[in-house]
């Protein structure tokens, strides 16, 4: 506001401000018609990404892909666009957006594939997405793309071959930990679809593998925990938050869960107090 009030009247320089402080605010309505009026010729990158970033706040979708077309394209911007378009689906806005990125000489192969794959996944061609993933992977670049991979051969049925793949990324040094450590998850995940796994005997092998490769990794560790709750064996969940704990003992997540078990399972709401508290 003091910023705003030194700037002279109807400069495009007002203007933007003014869009900044109620898009900011709780006015959608009026933040769309600020946006609307600014036109991105008249500002530098930096401020037509501060612009883009406002309507993305806003959830205005129609703004912020205005924005963004207005930005240099580059890997970071037609991925942007790729997460707009999905929440609204357009199979010719799809179709315009893949040409943009095949004819983008300044895009890498694996930048290209990578981003195809994405779309792919957008308009439900799994088979595609498959194709486009597998193109990325062969150009030894390890990625999260591997854990996209998993995920489209799931959708097709490909179940062996997902559980295969995500077990190579896991058991393979040269992908980072974190995405090895999302490959547990994702098979974690793939579980709670499966019919022959009731009892959740394959999630606690899966948790187990990944905490002996990795017993510091609190949120593999947490999810653990409430594998146990949702099974009804809170003593064995508050186990694995006192290890979580014992290592980070200020970790919101773990203070405020073990509270409220000591207090709803154990019936203890001095002792739960504590935690919460903290």
């Amino acid at each position: 506001k003091s910023l705003k009030n030194r700037l002279q009247a109807g400069s495009k320089e007002l203007a933007l401000a003014q869009a900044i402080e109620v898009c900011n605010g709780v006015m959608p309505a009026k933040c769309s018609q600020l946006l609307e009026q600014l036109k991105p010729a008249d500002y530098d990158e930096y401020q037509q990404r501060r612009v883009f970033e406002l309507a993305r706040r806003s959830d205005n979708s129609l703004q912020a892909m205005r924005w963004l077309l207005a930005l240099p394209q580059d890997g970071n911007t037609y991925y942007q666009r790729i997460i707009l378009l999905s929440q609204s689906v357009d199979q010719l806005k799809n179709n315009q957006l893949a040409t943009d990125i095949v004819s983008d000489i300044k895009l890498s192969s694996f930048q290209q594939a990578v981003l195809l794959g994405s779309l792919a996944e957008l308009s439900k061609d799994w088979l595609a997405a498959e194709g486009f993933y597998q193109e990325a992977l062969s150009l030894n670049t390890p990625t999260i793309a591997a854990i996209r991979l998993a995920h489209v051969l799931f959708k097709q049925n490909k179940t062996d071959q997902a559980f295969s793949w995500l077990l190579k990324i896991q058991n393979d040094s040269n992908f980072s930990e974190e995405i090895r450590r999302e490959a547990f998850l994702t098979e974690i995940q793939f579980y709670r679809f499966k019919s022959d796994d009731p009892e959740g005997l394959h999630k606690a092998a899966v948790y187990q593998r990944a905490l002996k490769l990795w017993p510091l990794a609190h949120r593999i560790r947490y999810q653990y925990a409430m594998y146990f709750f949702e099974k009804n064996l809170p003593k064995e969940g508050l186990k694995q938050l006192q290890e979580i704990l014992k290592f980070s003992p200020a970790d919101a997540n773990a203070l405020n869960t073990y509270g409220y078990i000591l207090a709803n399972d154990f019936n203890r709401p001095r002792v739960a107090y504590k935690p919460i508290e903290q």
